[in-house]
């Protein structure tokens, strides 16, 4: 599910940049094409000035400068002006140096009769002339631009998939670190209690209860070795019976946290059946009590209920701990992120991937209040024939 969600996110983020970068060229396309017809009218007033020029037929001196003044205005287009013999007669912003001018011009004329047709102008007895013209710096510059934006743009998106990449594996470091440690973790309880009851056997104190815990200590450490299996495997699921899931995790870790943590649970009288795994889920609710016994540095209360509404098994994991700002509340599932001292931030991360990933469930804080306590919600689906029934 929440891989789905990348590769959903990550599909959009290459459909928005698509748009973009059709966008801007379609635009700059407009923009070139609306700029070269402008372009060729100016040139056409160009040609038709010295047209008139040539004819005579301006009106006094005024009529004759205004014409001059049109022809000298042009200060971008190059052209080139040639009679009907192709000899060059005239030539307006073009660079030539040296003593082959002659032959630049030459290629210059070449290369303008292979872009824009050439502009007619009737000399009257003099014959015809041809005006030959390319794009102007400007229009060279903004048929550039949509290039330099779509290079601009193809490394943005370059430098955000490596952001991405660099914050996943971030993220999947941070996930080996945290699992080493959790594994640690998991390791050390069921250990030390074995070690203790060694020290009872060397002193000869052997009794049944002594005999069912150390099963029990044997039994978690079976369970701790299932669960890193299932964890980084595919999901396998089977009929899960969730009050008896949640009065064997709480009959376990009861004696293993602070006598001054009471855990009140409250479980309906029917039965509440789910496919999933009965060690991951034990595992999503160890994690919780840890967080709440942490929460509520050592005392208070925590209640865990269990029902069954609509299509789903609803489970509500309230403590009287300190509470989680609103600031906090979508950091909290984030791997790594921790407000203990020695914590290193994977349990709830942990939870969220076997709930949402493992059985296609939710988990979320259902209300916070700072100084008051949090109620985590874990919704998961039922059975399909329970839910018919």
């Amino acid at each position: 599910m929440i891989e789905d969600r990348r590769v959903w996110s990550q599909l959009l983020f290459v459909f928005a940049a698509a748009v973009i970068v059709a966008t801007s060229l379609f635009v700059s396309k407009k923009l070139v094409d609306k700029v070269a017809d402008e372009e060729r009218l100016k040139m056409e007033i160009w040609a038709m000035s010295a047209r008139q020029l040539a004819a005579e037929e301006a009106d006094g001196d005024q009529a004759l400068d205004l014409i001059l003044k049109i022809i000298e205005s042009n200060k971008t287009i190059p052209a080139i002006l040639c009679n009907e013999r192709d000899s060059i007669v005239s030539y307006n912003n073009i660079s030539v140096s040296g003593s082959d001018s002659v032959a630049q011009l030459q290629g210059k004329l070449a290369d303008f009769r292979e872009g824009y047709p050439a502009i007619v102008i009737d000399m009257g007895p003099e014959g015809l002339q041809y005006l030959y013209y390319s794009d102007s710096s400007t229009l060279r510059q903004i048929l550039l631009f949509p290039y330099v934006q779509l290079a601009v743009i193809l490394l943005f998106i370059f430098l955000a998939i490596r952001a991405v990449l660099a914050t996943k594996r971030a993220e999947q470091n941070r996930i080996w670190a945290g699992l080493s440690k959790e594994t640690a973790h998991q390791l050390g309880t069921p250990i030390s209690s074995l070690m203790a009851w060694t020290e009872l056997l060397r002193m000869g104190q052997l009794s049944p209860e002594i005999v069912a815990e150390i099963e029990k200590d044997t039994h978690r450490l079976q369970m701790i070795a299932d669960r890193f299996q299932k964890v980084g495997s595919a999901s396998v699921t089977s009929s899960v019976d969730l009050s008896q899931v949640l009065r064997q995790t709480i009959d376990y870790m009861q004696p293993r946290i602070s006598k001054q943590v009471s855990v009140d649970l409250q479980l309906p009288e029917q039965t509440v059946m789910i496919a999933g795994s009965e060690t991951l889920l034990s595992w999503v609710i160890e994690n919780l009590l840890k967080n709440a016994v942490d929460a509520m540095q050592g005392k208070g209360r925590v209640v865990l209920s269990l029902k069954q509404k609509g299509r789903n098994a609803v489970i509500d994991f309230s403590d009287t701990g300190k509470g989680i700002a609103k600031s906090k509340l979508r950091m909290i599932f984030r791997p790594g992120y921790t407000t203990r001292e020695r914590g290193w931030g994977l349990g709830l991360s942990l939870a969220k991937r076997i709930v949402e990933e493992y059985h296609a469930g939710q988990i979320f804080v259902l209300r916070s209040e700072i100084g008051v306590g949090t109620t985590f919600r874990i919704l998961l689906p039922l059975i399909k024939s329970v839910v018919e029934e």
